[in-house]
């Protein structure tokens, strides 16, 4: 099953074979750590809902046929923490014309990060194309 994250939409897909369609799903409430957030579609077997907090989940599917065959398997899928930056604010100041180093942290979500600047509050940031290859830039801090 797909690793869920806290706080967004989760959903999971079932298919059965053989017996005779159409399928009925449900959930095993016999199972403990369901969450009470996640339900299925009985007639479709998707598994939906919004994980509350970050836990290992163990659901129990029932799929049943029109004659009255059933089978039953258990599953389990991680739902991992919200993904929040760690980093204290404000960064450490820079020095006008020098290089700006700082390597910013952040914990759950699904790895790896990709980081991208949304803006910059006291400053401005350009990329300066050194040596007139367009392929390679460096970051450097200006006042503005």
């Amino acid at each position: 099953m797909p690793e869920g994250m806290v706080g967004t939409a989760y959903s999971a897909s079932f298919a059965a074979i053989n017996g005779r369609p159409p399928y009925v799903w449900s959930i095993q409430s016999a199972v403990p750590n369901t969450g009470g957030w996640m339900s299925i579609n009985s007639s479709s077997g998707v598994l939906t809902g919004t994980p509350g907090t970050a836990e290992i989940e163990n659901v129990a599917i029932k799929v049943s046929d029109t004659i009255g065959n059933f089978s039953v398997r258990n599953f389990s899928f991680t739902v991992d923490p919200l993904l929040q930056i760690t980093s204290s604010s404000p960064l450490p100041a820079g020095t006008a014309n020098q290089n700006y180093s700082f390597t910013l942290s952040a914990t759950g979500g699904l790895g790896p990060y990709t980081w991208s600047l949304i803006s910059a509050q006291h400053g401005q940031l350009d990329h300066p194309r050194p040596h007139n290859r367009p392929s390679q830039w460096f970051p450097r801090y200006r006042r503005g």
